[in-house]
């Protein structure tokens, strides 16, 4: 079963403001917002997470100038270290779309990390292919982890396992106005039952896969070294959350479509897999209009329907999701190309650009999908899932030598 730890955490100084150095995940993260977040202070968390040249090092060695930041950071007193192990409770709260508010809380630790796809670590989608020496070159060079895998947990009660002060030890407010609360867990009491939750049923990865895969890597790569030892990089560093509707808010990722050219005629091309209604009504009002409809939705530069999989498209599919029932489709057509874009607005407005042929809505997959999925040990299409808000870089880092 799942082995989850407390660990000694590192974590800024109170004497700075957090909003100022914490930072969205590495894979969200444009030049522009690099540049904007560096600008803030010069220990911002992106400075690592998104390291340059700089220093003593060349652009070759970029990740020992991340390392090198480090450990000036903890000599400058930018960043202290807990004095013992601790899990780290994490909770962020916010607004949904429809202005109600909403939060997701869980625990940070320490995973044990076993091979992918095997075991009680389970990957919930598939993913698409992606450079992983750049994070491998990042924790061979730093010795840390500087952003946490989200993992899933089956156990019940997990969100409610322990009781919390009401005023939290690290609070900040980012960009996105998403509140972000961080309380330290101490007491061996409070370590036990949380560990004991976790270990009872095992972890669904919801965010970062390529992560996971690294750490898995950069251990085998340490036990070639020392004998097979046991040691900090055996572990990642996770933030487990309940499976549960009150603390998951899952969000569509839309296709957009590249490769079909403006006269391609997809009422034609797609009628034995869909059937297609006419629609022209307002686009942003389609994500609650797919959901009751239970249809999904195709809009070209020039036209829309609301589109319903056909008997042909369930029997052939291998799955009821929208996303591998498109998938599937998608693979007849070899000549197209996907691209993938949460957010029914920024979809939308994609098809201004001359190479987007159309875009597809979907609806957001489910909690009970998501779960039914894990439990056959079925890997959901790259892209299906969009977990929001994202944990912030920078709440708690773990170095793995400590």
């Amino acid at each position: 079963m799942p082995e989850f730890l407390p660990f000694k955490g590192t974590r800024y100084s109170k004497q700075i403001a957090l909003e100022d150095v914490i930072a969205p995940p590495y894979d969200v993260v444009d030049e522009n917002d690099r540049k904007e977040l560096a600008s803030r202070h010069v220990a911002n968390a992106i400075h690592v997470e998104l390291p340059e040249a700089g220093g003593n090092f060349e652009e070759k060695d970029r990740y020992l100038h991340a390392a090198e930041l480090l450990d000036a950071w903890v000599k400058e007193n930018y960043l202290e270290v807990d004095e013992v192990p601790s899990f780290y409770g994490y909770k962020m709260t916010f607004k949904d779309e429809y202005g109600q508010i909403q939060a997701t809380f869980g625990f940070m630790g320490a995973l044990k990390v076993d091979e992918p796809g095997t075991g009680d670590i389970l990957p919930h989608e598939k993913t698409l292919p992606k450079a992983k020496t750049d994070r491998l070159d990042l924790i061979r060079a730093t010795k840390y982890n500087l952003s946490p895998i989200w993992g899933l947990s089956l156990t019940a009660g997990l969100s409610k396992a322990i009781s919390l002060p009401n005023t939290p030890d690290m609070t900040a407010v980012d960009d996105e106005n998403v509140t972000h609360e961080l309380w330290v867990i101490r007491e061996p009491k409070d370590i036990k039952v949380i560990s004991d939750l976790v270990a009872q049923n095992p972890i669904l990865i919801a965010d970062g896969h390529h992560r996971y895969e690294t750490a898995w890597n950069y251990r085998n790569e340490i036990r070639r070294e020392n004998g097979n030892q046991d040691g900090g990089h055996d572990y990642v560093l996770a933030f487990i959350v309940e499976l549960s509707p009150m603390e998951l808010h899952v969000r569509a990722i839309h296709r957009l479509i590249k490769g079909a050219g403006a006269n391609f005629d997809f009422q034609t091309a797609w009628s034995k897999y869909y059937s297609f209604e006419p629609f022209n009504g307002n686009y942003l009002e389609l994500g609650k209009i797919i959901e009751s409809h239970q249809c999904q939705a195709l809009i070209t530069k020039n036209q829309a329907w609301l589109i319903t999989p056909t008997q042909k498209l369930i029997d052939e599919a291998d799955s009821q999701l929208d996303s591998a029932r498109l998938s599937y489709l998608l693979g007849l057509n070899p000549d197209f190309e996907v691209q993938y874009q949460h957010g029914l607005e920024k979809a939308v407005e994609s098809l201004s650009q001359p190479d987007i042929d159309a875009v597809v809505i979907l609806n957001p997959v489910t909690i009970d999908q998501i779960q039914g999925s894990s439990e056959a040990r079925f890997r959901m299409p790259p892209k299906s899932t969009f977990f929001t808000p994202k944990p912030r870089t920078g709440m708690v880092f773990r170095n793995l030598t400590a």
